[in-house]
């Protein structure tokens, strides 16, 4: 009799440790498969968090036949509930100079709040956002939010760069300070 008790322990001792070593065999296995799926994008980042980019395209720029350059420009604010715009941007006005500033839909509706040109020193600074009272209204996503317009000048270099200054920033709701975290500008080819 005794050693059929023992031989019945046993056998339950191996049930209880497989058991256990099943267990925790997946719960490694899921830890794992977790951390495989679990990738760095926008939807696990908090709208408070600044995550902001802007950036001028096309990159590499050409002159047009006209003598015109077009730029188009663009925000993608991921999880960023965007409310303002202040772009600060600086051009060679020895280069380039400059023609327009025009908006896209996304900023329709949207209140200019600043529009400086200083063609002496080539800086531009532009500022759209939405009223104190759209409460519900805010910039989301990635789309072109305007277009800027330069015509070439006579000269002898080959290239210049238009690009954002450190000052420009994007406000967005429930953030206290500048949701930008980076900007790309844009380097024309001058020759045609």
């Amino acid at each position: 009799m005794r050693g059929k008790n023992l031989f019945i322990l046993f056998v339950a001792f191996l049930i209880v440790v497989g058991a256990i070593l099943y267990d925790q065999f997946n719960a490694k296995n899921e830890q794992s498969h977790e951390t495989q799926t679990a990738t760095p994008t926008s939807q696990y980042l908090s709208p408070t968090i600044p995550q902001t980019s802007l950036w001028l395209e096309p990159n590499r720029a050409k002159v047009a036949s006209d003598g015109m350059v077009d730029l188009d420009m663009y925000i993608n604010t991921q999880e960023n509930k965007v409310t303002a715009v202040q772009l600060e941007i600086s051009y060679d006005p020895t280069v380039l100079k400059f023609v327009s500033i025009q908006t896209t839909d996304l900023l329709e509706g949207k209140q200019i709040l600043m529009k400086n040109i200083d063609e002496v020193h080539g800086h531009i600074t532009f500022a759209a956002g939405i009223s104190p009272s759209g409460q519900d209204i805010s910039i989301q996503g990635a789309d072109e939010i305007g277009k800027l317009v330069f015509q070439k000048l006579k000269t002898d270099m080959t290239q210049t760069e238009v690009t954002f200054l450190p000052s420009t920033l994007v406000t967005a709701r429930n953030i206290q300070r500048s949701v930008l975290i980076g900007s790309k500008g844009a380097v024309i080819n001058l020759s045609q």
